[in-house]
């Protein structure tokens, strides 16, 4: 009985953790709201493994994200994200994934996808791209 009880009390210990851990991604925080707020964009994806956001705007410049990068970095802080966030900004939301994936790979043809890949910005080196996926202009820094 002791041994089943130790049983039950370790897979409640691991639910417990992994149910915790699960909700402490990034979907639906105040950094999804932040960075929409000043990007005036939609976050549309968010890739807690990578600490990458998928942003959709057809209106977005470089300038956008340069000049508010200090806002932006504060929208990380206090998440184990600061360090190392990326924002990837697609025109439209169909677009917004990894070229890899099996629901962008049609988007191959006529480079549909890559041309709406229009930057991408890496905190960690703290380097803006415009074009990533077609030709990459390194803007920053």
């Amino acid at each position: 009985m002791n041994n089943l009880n130790s049983k039950l009390a370790i897979i409640f210990c691991l639910v417990s953790i992994f149910t915790v851990s699960c909700s402490a991604g990034m979907n639906g925080t105040p950094s999804v709201t932040c960075v929409e707020n000043i990007l005036k964009a939609n976050v549309v994806r968010v890739d807690d493994i990578n600490h990458r956001f998928f942003v959709v705007s057809n209106t977005i410049k470089a300038s956008d994200i340069k000049n508010n990068l200090s806002s932006l970095r504060k929208c990380f802080a206090g998440t184990n994200w600061h360090p190392d966030w990326v924002l990837s900004v697609f025109t439209d939301s169909k677009y917004a994934g990894y070229k890899d994936e099996e629901t962008i790979i049609p988007f191959h043809k006529q480079n549909m996808w890559a041309k709406a890949y229009i930057f991408e910005y890496d905190q960690a080196n703290r380097s803006l791209i415009k074009n990533p996926a077609t030709k990459p202009e390194n803007i920053m820094p």
